[in-house]
């Protein structure tokens, strides 16, 4: 948050605020980002599957999984949508 605020002064809210509007929607919403990848989750074999939702004004990609049994989502990561790889998860 810190590089966002000090290289886009123009908008130095902007990452925040639309990262707090991603986490509301996921909260209602924990299937609204589209699959990404599936990974095992500490070595017990068991299928974590990762979402991913585009943040559209700053142009990143938010990470996540939803965790039912524990009725949150996990963020992984954020990740540059213009970048030519995705994160390593």
């Amino acid at each position: 948050m810190g590089w966002w605020r000090e290289h886009r002064p123009a908008a130095p809210d902007l990452f925040v605020a639309e990262l707090t509007s991603a986490i509301e929607l996921l909260g209602s919403q924990p299937g609204a980002g589209a699959p990404y990848a599936t990974r095992e989750a500490g070595g017990k074999g068991e299928a974590v599957a990762i979402r991913r939702l585009l943040l559209r004004e700053t142009e990143q990609y938010l990470y996540y999984a939803v965790d039912p049994a524990a009725a949150r989502i996990v963020i992984h990561t954020i990740w540059g949508a213009r970048r030519r790889h995705g994160p390593n998860l």
